[in-house]
């Protein structure tokens, strides 16, 4: 369907195909670097099942506050990981 929506766009059509790829080989690319010392990655605890465009306030509150307390509890572990880099 894309393909005939965007037609005219080839470059369009080829990055949509990539994303899905480029998207786990940057998340792959991070852990590696998160293990080997080089990034510290705050990331939800649990599986994020809330749509792009979701209208329930309910289920937002409790993604945004679900963030709040994944960075509360990694926090010590984050001055720990800048107070070691030179």
């Amino acid at each position: 369907m894309a393909g005939m929506i965007y037609r005219n766009y080839p470059h369009l059509l080829e990055s949509m195909e990539a994303a899905n790829t480029q998207f786990n080989m940057t998340v792959d690319s991070l852990e590696e670097n998160a293990a080997n010392g080089e990034v510290f990655i705050i990331a939800p605890s649990k599986p994020v099942t809330v749509p792009l465009l979701e209208g329930d306030l309910n289920k937002l509150a409790e993604l945004y506050f679900l963030g709040c307390s994944d960075a509360e509890t990694k926090l010590g572990d984050l001055q720990r990981y800048l107070n070691d880099k030179p």
